[in-house]
């Protein structure tokens, strides 16, 4: 197999089948970070956004809590990572 075939082969081995399940988020203030848990059925990680990652997202979005909790729900599949 030739390098870059073994480099394909690698990458589909890594790939993690995670879920997000749980909608519940949470919003760290002092951070300005919102959190969210994802698992692959064995294990359960944290992940965060931070606000200037959704302002991309959602240039338009209110700079405030409650701007920053709606930019994120409307566009939370964006936010959760995709693994490999």
């Amino acid at each position: 197999m030739n390098n870059a075939g073994n480099m394909a082969a690698s990458k589909r081995s890594r790939l993690m089948a995670f879920s997000f399940p749980n909608q519940r988020r949470v919003y760290d203030a002092p951070s300005v970070l919102f959190g969210f848990w994802g698992n692959d059925s064995a294990m359960e990680a944290s992940f965060f956004v931070n606000a200037d990652a959704l302002k991309r997202i959602q240039p338009d979005m209110r700079f405030d809590e409650a701007g920053l909790l709606v930019a994120f729900d409307l566009n939370r599949r964006s936010a959760q990572p995709q693994l490999m």
